[in-house]
Parts: structure tokens; sequence; C-alpha cells
């Protein structure tokens, strides 16, 4: 699984430094999109570490191409590897890069194959995510606000997405925000309730960059790797800045953006492991209530 989320974040790294280079071109949209498609690979890693079988009745000689392109994807993140590890010019690097852009690109030609023939088994190994315009369309309201955060190893990503706007942030690599998780964590689960600013430092890396966006607005928060543990209802509501003067009262908590017009709001929170590419969430237009396992 881990391999496989790999060449996602790979991927997904490789489509926003192109954008940066050439925004005109859609990359960023693009890389949302692999990003919708790295959640629901999720749902088959699940299966096959079930023992599901699931490619009863599929042609073995798309099999075949499939188990090919996968052993090619595994030996050019190898090279990869190992480029990363000792001296490497940037050519060589961009050259293997380029080389696992391709063959996710033929995985996913391959896949329209696969979905002609055995939709069934395409619909598993394939799951087909909304698409940025179906999700804005379907999904959001005029009073929405969709976060959906990629960890990665050299920076991670965030999307904050409106009915009618689209915009992508940088965001600190996977480690440095694991390290301020642990402190919030810590200071969750604690009895006496010290250190309330524990939140500070994660809030101001995850909320930030949108804390003028936050204002009026219902937040759907889609979560990756440990910020799936997280009740962002809990955070306090990040400053402009980096800075902020102590305070001996806690942080006004980001709570006060899930109750806006619902007073069983507070935990009004899009389950962090569910990608949104299941079609017709929720009742009557309300958006599904889920709580992350640290959010009860």
């Amino acid at each position: 699984f881990a391999q496989n989320q790999g060449y996602y974040e790979l991927y997904i790294d490789l489509l926003l430094r192109l954008h940066q280079q050439d925004p005109s071109q859609g990359y960023d949209s693009q890389a949302f999109h692999i990003s919708e498609r790295a959640r629901a690979r999720g749902l088959l890693e699940l299966l096959t570490e079930a023992n599901a079988d699931i490619r009863q009745g599929v042609n073995p000689e798309l099999l075949a191409q499939e188990q090919d392109l996968r052993q090619q994807l595994n030996a050019a993140d190898f090279r990869r590897t190992q480029l990363l590890k000792g001296g490497y010019a940037n050519t060589e690097l961009e050259a293997v890069t380029q080389e696992i852009a391709s063959l996710l690109n033929q995985q996913q030609t391959l896949e329209g194959q696969i979905r002609t023939t055995s939709p069934r088994y395409a619909d598993l190994q394939y799951p087909q995510p909304l698409t940025l315009p179906e999700i804005q369309q379907q999904i959001l309201d005029d009073d929405t606000l969709l976060l959906q955060y990629s960890l990665g190893t050299e920076r991670s990503y965030l999307w904050a997405v409106s009915k009618a706007g689209f915009t992508t942030y940088e965001l600190p690599p996977r480690a440095e925000i694991e390290a301020a998780t642990q402190p919030f964590l810590d200071y969750l689960k604690s009895e006496d309730g010290t250190n309330p600013d524990a939140g500070i430092p994660l809030s101001q890396m995850l909320l930030a960059p949108v804390a003028e966006q936050l204002q009026g607005q219902r937040l759907l928060v889609v979560g990756d790797g440990v910020l799936q543990t997280i009740p962002f209802a809990a955070l306090p509501v990040p400053t402009h800045t980096s800075s902020r003067q102590h305070s001996p009262s806690p942080p006004n908590p980001l709570s006060q953006f899930w109750e806006r017009g619902n007073p069983n709001a507070q935990n009004q929170l899009l389950a962090p492991l569910l990608p949104i590419w299941e079609k017709g969430l929720g009742d009557e237009g309300d958006l599904p209530v889920h709580l992350s396992p640290t959010a009860s």
C-alpha cells in the first residue's frame, strides 16, 4: 500500500511543479484528482489485505499487462530512490520522474480497456472519484468550504475548494506536520488541560493559508495520514502570521465554523477516511456527519 501511495505522491508533486511553471494548463486540478484517486485506491488495498478475490472473470491478457506495468513502476521507483540516495544529475532525476508519469498514464489507458471488458473488477481496482467540477456542483454550496490535504515527504499540499473557487497551497513536509500533531493529541488526552496552546503550531501549518476564507463558512475536511486522527473542530483559529501573543485563556476553537446554521454541527466533519467519490452523499442536501476516532 505504501509503495502505491508513493507513486501517487510523486505524481501529485510532479503535477504541481508543472503548475508552478505554467499555471494556465490546469495541472493543479489534475493533482487534486490524483489525490482523490489515491484515497479511493485505499479501498482496494483493504480488500486485498482481507484476501478478497476481485479478479474472477477478468481477461488474463489485461491482467498480465497490468502486472507488467506494475513491475515497470516498481523498477522506475527503485531507480528514483537510488538516485536520491546518492549523487545524481537533475536530468537523470527528471528523466525517471517523467518515466513514472508516463507509466501512470499508460496505466490509466489500460484501466479504460479493463473497465470496458470487466466493469465489476474495474470498479474495485480503479474506482472513479468525482471530478473537481462535480464536487463543486454536487457536494458544495455557497456557504461550504472543502479543505483537502495531501502529505508528502518533501512537501505537503492543501486544496481549498469552494462552490466557485479552487486554490492550492504548499505546506511543510509530512514529518514536520506529524511532529506538530503529537503535542496537540497529547493535550486532548490530558486530564488536567495543561498547555492549551498545544494546537497553535499545527493550526498555523494547516489552516493559516486559508484563514481569510474561513469566516462564515461551513467546513468539510479531508485529512491524510496522521491528519485522519485529528478533530479539526478542536484546533484554535489560526492567525495570519506564525507568531501569537500568549493568552492565559485557551485559544478560540475552530468549532465555531462547524456551528453555523446548525446547533448540532460542531462535529460536522467529513469523514477523514472517506474519499469524495460516492455520489448522493447526505439526504435533502445535508452534508454527512462523520467523526474521526478522537472527535467523540
